[in-house]
């Protein structure tokens, strides 16, 4: 083979990977988890999880807001401030870590949290 063909053979394998990283890297969805199955499997994992809002705490430039579905209940801590109030229906997507021995939802930026 000639240089200019492996020159041409290497860039379109190179073109071909970054199109397929990009496709994988935009159709990502985070599994649905309903907050009663939520366990320590998915420690690590980033998933979704929706609820109410029925607990709210502020820290300096920090805070945290219980979210509860069908009795059940998740911390969702925040390292940013958004604007929430207790029974606003919320869907979060974050990492599951766990706190103090409990499980907690960790979203990585403020459009992590879409309010219903």
């Amino acid at each position: 083979m000639e240089d200019s063909q492996l020159l041409l053979l290497a860039v379109a394998t190179a073109l071909a990977g970054l199109g397929t990283l990009y496709y994988a890297s935009t159709s990502f969805e985070p599994e649905f988890v309903g907050l009663g199955g939520l366990d320590e499997s998915y420690m690590g994992s980033l998933i979704h999880v929706s609820g109410k809002v029925v607990e709210v705490r502020e820290y300096n430039k920090s805070m945290a807001f219980f979210l509860e579905q069908n009795g059940s209940a998740v911390q969702i801590y925040l390292f940013f401030k958004v604007p929430v109030e207790i029974n606003q229906s919320v869907e979060v997507y974050g990492e599951v870590q766990e706190y103090n021995g409990g499980l907690e939802v960790v979203p990585a930026k403020p459009e992590d949290i879409l309010f219903k």
